[in-house]
């Protein structure tokens, strides 16, 4: 039996200013086993508070082709991840607001989530 590791490293500032985009890389570790199985991934994201998703912009692949990331009425988005890959994304708030974000690393095809973060998360006068 193979024992599969995944870690998300996300650079999510804890506190978001206002109207200014902030550089997060994503990027997903994962050891040779986890590798070699060669499951697709998808990242989803859920809000503490879907109101958040109007004044929460985060842009996927910004250093090419930037790609807004569209949450549902209920604050959850996903996005495609690849092990070993960063993401370039950037993250910006266009209020003051503060709230809690979780990223699973899900396996598309079973469902199953392999690695998860929380991000406590603030903007300037929001704290």
């Amino acid at each position: 039996m193979s024992n599969t590791q995944h870690l998300v490293n996300w650079g999510v500032d804890p506190v978001l200013a206002v109207d200014v985009q902030t550089p997060a890389p994503l990027f997903v570790t994962a050891n040779a086993e986890a590798v070699a199985l060669g499951n697709e991934y998808r990242g989803v994201l859920y809000l503490s508070d879907p109101k958040l998703a109007k004044h929460l912009e985060i842009y996927i692949n910004a250093d090419t082709v930037p790609e807004v990331l569209k949450f549902n009425s209920v604050g959850v988005a996903t996005m495609p991840l690849e092990l070993n890959e960063t993401v370039a994304t950037t993250i910006m708030a266009r209020r003051a607001l503060a709230g809690v974000m979780t990223l699973q690393l899900t396996e598309v095809e079973t469902g199953t989530v392999v690695a998860s973060r929380n991000f406590v998360f603030g903007a300037m006068g929001a704290l």
